[in-house]
C-alpha cells in the first residue's frame, strides 16, 4: 500500500494516477465524473473527515488530494486508511485508491521534563548501580545483596586460613557472627542455628541501610536540598 505522511497541523498534498488491473493509467475520463474520498482509523469504524480530490488531467488519469492542516491538527499520531473513488457516468461508485495517511507529530508547546543527574553520576556515586541494572534486564529484580566472588587457593589480605575467599558482609549494627558450632559447647544446637539466621538477618538489614544511604547522598548531589526534602 502507499504511504502518505502528513504532520499535524500542516497542509499536504498528493498526486494520484487512476490504472487499470494491468497498471496502465485510464484515460476513458474526462474530467465530468465526480470524486470522492475519506479518511478512518480502519475496518468498519466510523470516517475521521472526508477528501475532495480533484481532477489534475483526466486523459492521464491524474487526481490531485489535500489534506489540510485543519483535518489533522487534533488528529492522532498513527496511521488511518485513506479510499478515493469516482462516481462514472452510469452512477456506479469505482474504488480507484486505497492507501495509507501517516500522522506524524509535529512542533508543539509541551515542555520536556527536568533531569536532576544521569545514568553516569550514579554510577560515580553508586558503583552497584551497573550491577543491578544488568540484572533487572535479564527480567529477574535487583539485588543489592553483596556479589560472591568465585574461591581462590590462596587467602586474600585479612582472610582467616582456610575461608573460602568470599567477600566479607559489611558490620552490621546488630549482633557480631557466632564462633563455629562446638558439639561440646552447651548451648543447644538449635539455639545456635537461631542464633545464626538472627546475626545473617541483622547483616542483611546493615548492608540495604548502607545502599539506601548511598541512594541518599547521590540523589542529593545530583537533585539538591529541594528534591531531597520532597521525596525523601
Amino acid at each position: 500500500m502507499i504511504v502518505w505522511k502528513a504532520a499535524q497541523g500542516f497542509d499536504a498534498s498528493f498526486t494520484v494516477t487512476i490504472r487499470d488491473s494491468d497498471g496502465n493509467p485510464l484515460t476513458i475520463y474526462d474530467g465530468s465524473e465526480p470524486l470522492e474520498g475519506l479518511v478512518w482509523p480502519g475496518q468498519d469504524l466510523a470516517s475521521t473527515f472526508t477528501l475532495a480530490p480533484a481532477w489534475v488531467d483526466p486523459s492521464q488519469g491524474l487526481v490531485a488530494v489535500t489534506v489540510s492542516a485543519a483535518d489533522t491538527a487534533s488528529l492522532g499520531i498513527g496511521s488511518y486508511r485513506v479510499q478515493l473513488w469516482l462516481t462514472d457516468s452510469g452512477a456506479e461508485r469505482r474504488d480507484f485508491f486505497e492507501g495509507v495517511l501517516a500522522v506524524e507529530s509535529s512542533p508543539g508547546t509541551a515542555l520536556t521534563l527536568p533531569v536532576y543527574c544521569t545514568y553516569q553520576d550514579m554510577l560515580d556515586l553508586a558503583l552497584w548501580t551497573s550491577s543491578a541494572t544488568r540484572r533487572g534486564s535479564h527480567g529477574n529484580a535487583p539485588r543489592h545483596g553483596p556479589a560472591s566472588t568465585a574461591s581462590s587457593s590462596a587467602p586474600t589480605a585479612g582472610t582467616p586460613s582456610g575461608s573460602s575467599g568470599r567477600r566479607a558482609m559489611p558490620r552490621s549494627r546488630g549482633p557480631t557472627a557466632p564462633a563455629s558450632e562446638d558439639p561440646s559447647s552447651p548451648r543447644p544446637r538449635e539455639t545456635n542455628h537461631a542464633h545464626g539466621v538472627s546475626w545473617r538477618a541483622a547483616a542483611w538489614s546493615g548492608y540495604a541501610a548502607h545502599c539506601s544511604g548511598n541512594v541518599r547522598r547521590a540523589v542529593r548531589q545530583c537533585s539538591g536540598d529541594h528534591l531531597e526534602n520532597g521525596l525523601f
